[in-house]
């Protein structure tokens, strides 16, 4: 009996052996399935040598196609067009809106260009719903994800288009061939490192008696989609998990908002004055969109090329300022990344077009002139993430861009983790945390100084970040003789009790950051002393064409400046400056954009900075069909025809350099101009090569000293 006991569980082991080793086998096999089909290429046919020409003929309309869906793909959010004519290859159509893009499904890039970018993550429903819903037109990237991916948008264009590529073997049928094909059957693999794609194209040639087939072409395209997609979705989530940019939007509202008709009215405040500030909703738009422009622009993926760590900081204000808009992730790619706002309608809402103080809940202090300025921002609007490979395509580069918008309702960031929001109704003190009867800490007063002449500085937003963002006032000049602080810039106000960090803010100032404790009932003085920025006159005009003269002096390249009859004023310039880390140094980024030949204003402080010039045409530039020829291989050469292709606007490749800004420079009577060459607009395709190799020229620092900023006396 113990015997027969024991041979059962022999087999029970065994049994759950077997059972252990085949769901090890199970999880093996859904882990890597799809896997092998990325990794495995598909052999090439190999052919008899009178035919190798034909097959490399293909292959190359192959490799022309795969390139050309990959780059229109990374211009236009993942999708080959936006374009409805375009269905057919996207299968989907896109709703159009360039005067109001908060109420579209796409982006125009740059603002009115023919070039539409799709939200990856956006509210679908109207600005003014009550009940918002939200969408994607991320498409998925692998074809067995959806019909409309990444890949199976690539099959599709080889397919529509290779035939017309071939031109139906005209080269080789004036050869003597006679040529017989039938269905074109593409297959694209998104892998780690490249694109590979593969085409099954039977094709049969006969000439002088002897007949040939082939079937299989093959092209590997070295751009990482794969990295660059996986970046963009990482980018996404977060966005829905953390509501990143909704966060800093109000932060940047809140620095430079006051009771003062020049700064952004307050989401909450209070003043006790005879005097009343009121706003126009035109100005308050206005404002907002050169804010976004400033600061959109700083936000950073960390792990990127580009990406500069707040903690190098040694100032503790920089670390946190630039830590609220950096958004973390684990992986280092060898990909850039740049969040882009250039000037595109937003939707704004504040209740009114012409916003004032609401009456006083109080009703003891009705007969002060008690003033309550409590702000519900709602708020809409585009940003485009620029992500690129510099290594793509043999080290010339690739983005691949998408767009996100923002939207903040009641002084609220919702985005995509909300499927269903109701937008509450507030009256501007939005957060329980920061009501008057929550703020039990004594009176804590604030002195506030600019810091390069010691004098005292009114108008200092004073805002303390708990678990809430509360706005506790502003400092003002005490003018009372029998005031304790008479003569000085101060605040004094009760905080709500806690541990978080109280942030100083004034436009034109560096905003300042301190942890700080409150208890209940504790009284405080703290001194602040906030760096002037100096806002400077800025101008950006273009240098003419050809190349400035190089004169060799002292084994040295020396530019000479053109003659002012060479000067032209570009349509649209976009200058970007971004201050570069230099131990304790404070950062500053900046970027502004100039019509024609307006004068602007550029925010700067001393330091190292890189520049990036951009010129954007408002005008069509027409480029006709050419042929181009090239050879064989086998003493003949071939030819192909590049299609005329019309811009109804011309961007040319930035120019980027670095620039000293000394504090000697920043003198409020002097001004910046910025200079840039553009050669005139391209009439042919050679043109447009030939050009890029001019600004390439230039960027490789040689004429330099051409381009670099003037500092001139006004």
């Amino acid at each position: 009996m113990i015997k027969n006991k024991k041979s059962q569980i022999t087999v029970f082991i065994i049994i759950g052996v077997i059972l252990l080793f085949s769901t090890a086998l199970v999880l093996y096999i859904k882990e890597r399935v799809g896997v092998p089909e990325r990794e495995v290429k598909v052999a090439v046919e190999k052919v008899p040598t009178e035919i190798q020409p034909v097959q490399g003929y293909v292959s190359e309309c192959v490799n022309k196609l795969s390139v050309e869906a990959i780059k229109k793909i990374g211009l236009h959010g993942g999708y080959l067009s936006t374009d409805e004519k375009d269905y057919d290859l996207t299968l989907v159509k896109f709703n159009e809106n360039d005067d109001n893009p908060t109420e579209s499904d796409v982006v125009p890039f740059p603002p009115g260009s023919i070039t539409k970018v799709p939200y990856w993550s956006y509210m679908n429903s109207p600005n003014e719903c009550s009940e918002c819903t939200f969408a994607s037109l991320q498409p998925p990237l692998y074809r067995t994800e959806g019909g409309n991916s990444i890949e199976s948008q690539i099959d599709r264009y080889v397919n529509f288009n290779l035939r017309k590529c071939l031109n139906n073997f005209e080269p080789f049928r004036k050869e003597g061939f006679s040529v017989e094909d039938g269905e074109i059957r593409t297959t694209t693999f998104v892998r780690e490192n490249d694109v590979y794609v593969s085409v099954d194209y039977p094709v049969e040639l006969s000439k002088e008696g002897q007949e040939y087939q082939m079937s299989k072409f093959a092209t590997s395209i070295p751009v990482r989609l794969k990295a660059l997609y996986d970046t963009a979705n990482y980018i996404v989530e977060m966005s829905q998990y953390s509501r990143f940019l909704g966060i800093a939007t109000l932060n940047w509202i809140t620095a430079f908002s006051g009771i003062s008709p020049g700064k952004l009215p307050p989401i909450a405040d209070y003043d006790v004055s005879f005097k009343e500030a009121r706003w126009g909703i035109s100005d308050v738009r206005q404002n907002i969109v050169a804010m976004l422009e400033a600061y959109v622009p700083v936000v950073q993926l960390s792990g990127t090329i580009s990406y500069r760590d707040p903690r190098g900081y040694a100032d503790p204000f920089i670390r946190g300022l630039m830590a609220t808009m950096v958004l973390p992730q684990d992986v280092t790619s060898g990909i850039d990344s740049k969040f882009l706002y250039l000037g595109w309608p937003i939707y704004l809402d504040l209740g009114g077009n012409n916003l004032g103080p609401q009456s006083s809940n109080f009703p003891l202090l009705n007969i002060f002139p008690f003033k309550d300025y409590g702000f519900a921002y709602d708020l809409s609007y585009p940003a485009i993430i620029k992500l690129t490979d510099p290594h793509a395509f043999g080290e010339r580069g690739y983005s691949f861009m998408f767009a996100l918008e923002t939207n903040i309702r009641a002084n609220t960031p919702i985005d995509e983790s909300y499927s269903k929001f109701t937008v509450p109704a507030v009256d501007g003190r939005n957060s329980y945390f920061c009501q008057d009867e929550q703020r039990n800490s004594g009176p804590v007063t604030i002195a506030a100084y600019d810091a390069s002449n010691n004098q005292p500085l009114e108008d200092v937003s004073v805002t303390f970040i708990g678990s809430q963002q509360c706005p506790i006032g502003t400092t003002a000049i005490q003018g009372n003789p029998l005031a304790s602080y008479q003569g000085k810039a101060v605040l004094t106000d009760n905080f709500p009790v806690g541990i978080g960090t109280v942030k100083f803010s004034k436009p034109f100032y560096v905003t300042k950051e301190m942890q700080y404790a409150t208890a209940v009932g504790r009284e405080d003085f703290i001194e602040i002393r906030l760096e002037p920025i100096k806002t400077l006159k800025a101008k950006l005009i273009k240098l003419g064409y050809p190349p400035l003269p190089v004169i060799p002096v002292q084994s040295k390249l020396v530019n000479v400046p053109l003659a002012s009859s060479d000067i032209i004023y570009p349509d649209i310039g976009v200058v970007t400056l971004n201050k570069k880390a230099s131990g304790s140094e404070e950062q500053w980024s900046s970027a502004f954009i100039v019509p024609s030949e307006n004068e602007t204003e550029v925010m700067l402080s001393p330091g190292e900075y890189e520049v990036s010039i951009t010129l954007i045409y408002n005008q069509s530039v027409h480029i006709p069909e050419a042929e181009e020829c090239h050879s064989t291989g086998w003493g003949s050469e071939e030819c192909e025809t590049i299609p005329e292709q019309t811009f109804p606007q011309y961007m040319y490749n930035s120019l980027e350099y670095d620039w000293t800004v000394k504090e000697n420079d920043l003198h409020p009577a002097n001004n910046v101009v910025f200079y840039i060459i553009t050669p005139p607009l391209p009439a042919s395709w050679d043109d447009i090569q030939e050009r890029d190799k001019i600004i390439g020229l230039v960027n490789s620092q040689l004429f330099y000293p051409a381009y670099k900023p003037r500092l001139n006396s006004t």
